[in-house]
């Protein structure tokens, strides 16, 4: 399975701008091709900003002045509100209508979304992009994490940063693969559970342990964690060449 094959559906919006889904039992996955959102910003960028953010975040997205950050911050929300609104099943609705904006941890909070949910309470999000492309999650719940990492040589020299020699054993016993696979996959899990419960912390990587790795199905793992002594668990996807 590769990335685009594990998004199934697709639904187009404004200048062809194309976003990939996968619906599960109470949440959404979306994924975002920021070549296409490169091109699209080149074609008419004030136009594709009109027809895809609120008034608030064009404000916000004035700060940007490289097209490499532009297409990353922008395909992200285009995938988050996307996600939201086929959780909603309001796939119809003008993006426009929902705001995401960072809180002051840096935590993507979406909001103008009281006239989509009638009676249900919004779903949480989280973003995140790597090697091309924005993914996004909206699910049911107070928090939720979501990691896209392209498989790197360079975690080989940041291991003492964000694992420890437990962690590295337990990755040789029971992930197999080669060593930047385990390591990408190690560091993916983390990003995962702190974005979902630790994204107002200053402790990080320090506060998450991997305890044990199960294998699920078709290379599909479940890295099971402590974080903060609460045992947590993440499912980490292969999708050559990412994770």
């Amino acid at each position: 399975m590769n990335i685009l094959s594990f998004f199934p559906a697709q639904y187009t919006y404004s200048n062809n701008v194309f976003v990939r889904l996968r619906q599960e039992r109470q949440q959404t996955l979306s994924l975002v091709d920021l070549d296409q959102i490169e091109q699209a910003l080149q074609w008419d960028e004030a136009r594709l900003l009109q027809q895809v953010l609120s008034a608030a975040e064009q404000c916000y997205f004035q700060r940007f002045k490289y097209i490499k950050r532009k297409k990353e911050w922008l395909g992200g929300r285009i995938a988050a509100k996307a996600a939201i609104l086929t959780f909603l099943h309001a796939a119809d609705q003008d993006l426009r209508g929902i705001t995401i904006l960072p809180n002051k941890h840096g935590r993507p909070i979406a909001e103008n979304l009281p006239s989509l949910c009638s009676s249900r309470s919004g779903p949480t999000i989280s973003l995140s992009h790597s090697d091309g492309f924005a993914v996004a999650l909206a699910r049911e719940g107070s928090s939720c994490g979501i990691d896209l990492q392209e498989i790197s040589t360079k975690l080989v020299g940041l291991t003492a940063h964000f694992s420890t020699d437990a962690e590295l054993q337990l990755l040789t016993q029971q992930a197999g693969s080669d060593e930047d696979t385990r390591l990408t996959m190690l560091w993916t899990a983390k990003e995962a559970l702190k974005k979902d419960l630790l994204h107002d912390q200053s402790v990080i990587f320090s506060a998450t342990e991997l305890q044990k790795i199960a294998g699920v199905n078709d290379g599909v793992r479940r890295f099971i964690c402590t974080v903060k002594g609460e045992t947590q668990s993440v499912l980490v996807y292969p999708l050559p060449p990412i994770f």
